[in-house]
């Protein structure tokens, strides 16, 4: 998350992700070989479907009670969705 997010990297590029598992304390090399596992593969599929099921359809997705939150949003959002749903602001 760090790798996309924050620093803008390619986490298709196999360095990145080499140096994501490393630095996660993953072999590296074992870390490049599970993404062509089959096994892996399929648990990946699988909980995507899941997630299709209940209504994700991006990344990142927040559940607020009942409320769905899509994409990437301003504090302010996340903030007015949580207290519709009962939260209550820190002072």
């Amino acid at each position: 998350m760090a790798a996309h997010w924050r620093e803008g990297a390619d986490i298709e590029d196999p360095e990145v992700l080499a140096r994501c598992a490393r630095v996660a304390g993953l072999d590296p090399e074992r870390a490049l070989q599970a993404i062509g596992d089959p096994g892996y593969r399929s648990r990946v599929k699988a909980m995507g479907e899941e997630a299709r099921r209940a209504g994700i359809t991006g990344i990142p997705t927040f559940l607020i009670g009942r409320r769905r939150i899509v994409g990437c949003q301003p504090y302010e959002v996340l903030a007015a969705a949580a207290e519709s749903e009962g939260a209550l602001r820190r002072e």
